[in-house]
């Protein structure tokens, strides 16, 4: 038998469970044991003086049982965010559809500025804010993004290159680049050069200085001659016998010494012409050049030589863009 209170074992006969004082009575419990197990037999117990109630009974005090704190229950959080399918919260949940209204707007900026590039910097502009815009949004919507980098980039290349178009035709630049040019025209040729030399001109000769003869850093001469024999086929020939005279004709100012660098056969405006590179001993350089063309006057040669005073001189080839025979 045990208490049906505390559930130890009782003595037989026990009027009152001697762990707890439960009066037995009636409500002892059988030992549980299980089907076809031989019963253990029940542990001595130990020797207790019979109790003889002397009055009424005192009502016994109830065992208490341990009680099971409550402890205060939790606040409950209330999580706003969606969780993902495990259950934790994923803090990129609630991006995607911020992601992709970023990725339709950069898509839609960047188709826009394609035709938008009609006006060089609206699109440029459009462009620019669609490329930030889809960068924005490229891990959510990748393939929108890039398509909105495409649309993006066609439209600023676009608008750059209008612009530079633009820029190029403006006939207020041309109008201001024109205005440091001079047109020097003569009965033999004409073509545009820098309104910053002074121009002398004698028939077919010319002479072009930035300065006062002798002080110029800069100097243009043209100068025609007959020389006898002379063909296009024997130019190269004669023209290297007269180089030395050249050098020294192309250095500027008495004590001079004019050294041939380097010389070569080529043309000018279409005809045959032998070429000299020449610097003198002051550092001065020059270019000289023997141009073949008959002139009505028997002529049939030109020279032309750029000078230019501790600096770099201009090539002659540099007065072909706008050089043009009569």
């Amino acid at each position: 038998m045990i208490c049906s209170n505390c559930h130890q074992p009782l003595d037989d006969g026990a009027a009152f469970c001697g762990n707890c004082g439960q009066p037995v009575a009636n409500n002892a419990a059988p030992s549980p044991q299980a089907p076809g197990q031989a019963v253990p037999p029940a542990s001595p117990a130990m020797p207790q003086q019979p109790v003889v109630p002397t009055g009424p009974l005192a009502p016994q005090p109830q065992p208490q049982t341990n009680p099971v704190a409550l402890s205060p229950s939790p606040a409950v959080v209330v999580n706003a965010m969606p969780p993902t399918a495990t259950g934790a919260y994923d803090p990129t949940a609630i991006e995607p559809k911020k992601g992709e209204v970023k990725a339709i707007i950069g898509l839609i900026l960047g188709i826009a500025s394609v035709p938008g590039s009609i006006i060089p910097l609206l699109g440029l502009v459009l462009g620019i804010v669609a490329v930030v815009v889809a960068s924005l949004s490229i891990r959510v919507k990748k393939v929108m993004a890039i398509l909105a980098f495409v649309f993006a980039g066609i439209g600023i290349v676009i608008s750059i290159l209008l612009w530079i178009y633009a820029i190029a035709h403006d006939p207020r630049l041309h109008n201001q680049l024109s205005s440091n040019q001079q047109t020097v025209n003569t009965p033999c040729y004409k073509f545009d050069l820098s309104s910053s030399l002074k121009v002398t001109q004698n028939g077919c000769e010319i002479n072009a200085l930035n300065g006062s003869e002798g002080s110029a850093s800069v100097a243009l001469v043209i100068q025609t001659q007959n020389v006898p024999n002379l063909t296009a086929s024997n130019l190269d020939q004669i023209a290297k016998e007269a180089g030395p005279s050249l050098a020294s004709g192309a250095s500027q100012g008495s004590g001079a010494t004019a050294t041939i660098t380097s010389q070569y056969s080529g043309s000018f405006v279409g005809n045959p012409a032998y070429y000299f590179n020449i610097k003198d001993n002051r550092g001065d350089k020059s270019q000289a050049a023997m141009v073949y063309y008959d002139l009505a006057n028997g002529d049939n040669t030109f020279l032309i030589i750029v000078a230019s005073r501790n600096g770099t001189v201009d090539s002659i080839s540099s007065l072909e863009s706008n050089f043009a025979w009569k």
